[in-house]
This record gives structure tokens, sequence and C-alpha cells, in this order.
């Protein structure tokens, strides 16, 4: 009887209590930011016309299209670099 409580808590009680400690603390989504510039190396002026557009995908899905998150459609001020 003893072998078969020793047993339990070897195989049984000790693995679940591993995977739960091991398991990383789920971090609930918030708010955050994400800024840069856009520039080129060729030194030709911008159309007045010009937009620039950014997007944040996911493409973490090998076999899948990318899931557009975030889009931000930029009519630039002056020229280059555009921030974002």
């Amino acid at each position: 009887m003893l072998d078969r409580i020793a047993e339990f808590f070897l195989f049984g009680l000790v693995p679940l209590v591993v995977g739960v400690l091991a398991v990383p603390e789920v971090i609930k989504a918030g708010e955050t930011t994400i800024a840069g510039e856009v520039t080129y190396r060729e030194r030709i002026a911008l159309p007045p016309d010009a937009v620039l557009v950014v997007e944040l995908a996911d493409v973490s899905l090998a076999d899948a299209p990318a899931i557009v998150i975030a889009k931000r459609r930029i009519a630039p001020t002056g020229q280059m670099p555009i921030k974002f």
C-alpha cells in the first residue's frame, strides 16, 4: 500500500505540479505603440500626392496569408524621413 502511495506521488502528483509551475504567466494584451521612420537612398523629391502606408501584419503562419493587425495611411507634409 505504501508503495502505491509513493508511486502515485512520484508518477502522478509530482509531474502535475511541475507542469503547472512550468506554464508561463499569461500576459494580458495592452496598448503598445510602434514608432519609426521611413527613408530611401535615392535623392528624388516625393511627388505632392505621395502616401505612405504602414501595416502591422501577423506573418507567423507560413501556410496562411498574413493578417493585417493595424494599418496607417500618412500623407507626408515634407520630404524624407517620414516619421510614423
